[in-house]
């Protein structure tokens, strides 16, 4: 399994190699969904994410199923030898799979990846990236009735232009502090955070609770995200995804499993 979802920077350079293919991929079908991503972020230039290389290790989202099935069928062929030495099959991971990975090794009587039925540490400090008040602190905004989240409508353009930049800034700063509490430092941070933010699990698994849900084979979105509260990122048991999953989404992303299908053994003369 993938140690973390795939990120903007992985899915540009599916987009950028299919788009030689003959006939060409439509790159409209391919790209992630822009309106998806603008409407429902608080951020008016959230439609960038996907390509600023502020924002190359974050997850990418906005994707339908099918699409995420065609990057894994992309990752198979590029992956796998040309001359049938060797194949390899990603595809979206099973629902058993996806929390026999997230539990990392430990008892399934644990609530998330790190063990134990709490969602911060001694500290006070969440050990997930989700919604939380803390995080969505409002300047010059109102909250969307009965949603848990602020949409672009409820922010003033000044105040998301000065939040913008202040993010921007502070990604550089992120590869130091990403372990740490980020929501605490970032306001109104209605969107992913690095796809290796916060601690492993003991598989080695970056965020299989929080930052982004994440797609599965049966079309179930697990994990919970920065759009939900903890509840919704248990392993089992958690509260089901609130959103339409059968369209993209700005709190969805995936990460693939592989399967090594075949060798073939040269006869020698």
């Amino acid at each position: 399994m993938m140690d973390t979802e795939v990120t903007n920077r992985q899915y540009r350079e599916y987009l950028a190699d299919v788009a030689g293919e003959t006939p060409p991929v439509e790159a409209i079908y391919n790209a992630p969904d822009s309106i998806v991503l603008q409407n429902e972020l608080w951020i008016s230039k959230y439609t960038d994410y996907f390509i600023n290389p502020a924002f190359d290790n974050f997850p990418v989202v906005g994707l339908t199923k099918n699409q995420m099935n065609d990057y894994a069928k992309w990752l198979s062929k590029k992956t796998s030898d040309p001359n049938g030495l060797w194949t390899y099959e990603f595809r979206l991971p099973t629902v058993f799979e996806w929390q026999f990975a997230a539990y990392g090794g430990r008892s399934s009587a644990n609530t998330y990846p790190w063990g134990g039925p709490y969602d911060r540490n001694s500290k006070g400090c969440y050990l997930l990236h989700c919604y939380t008040p803390s995080q969505y602190k409002v300047i010059d905004a109102k909250q969307t009735a009965d949603s848990g989240y602020y949409t672009r409508q409820d922010i003033s353009d000044s105040v998301i232009d000065s939040m913008y930049n202040t993010i921007l800034a502070n990604t550089k700063n992120w590869k130091k502090t990403k372990r740490k509490h980020i929501g605490a430092s970032l306001p109104m941070v209605g969107m992913p955070v690095f796809a290796d933010a916060y601690f492993p699990n003991d598989f080695g698994l970056y965020g299989m609770s929080g930052n982004v849900a994440e797609m599965t084979h049966e079309g179930e979105v697990l994990g919970g995200s920065f759009r939900t509260t903890s509840a919704y990122c248990k392993i089992m048991n958690g509260e089901a995804y609130p959103f339409d999953a059968t369209r993209p989404q700005c709190d969805v992303g995936f990460r693939l499993v592989c399967s090594y299908l075949s060798a073939r053994v040269e006869e020698k003369d």
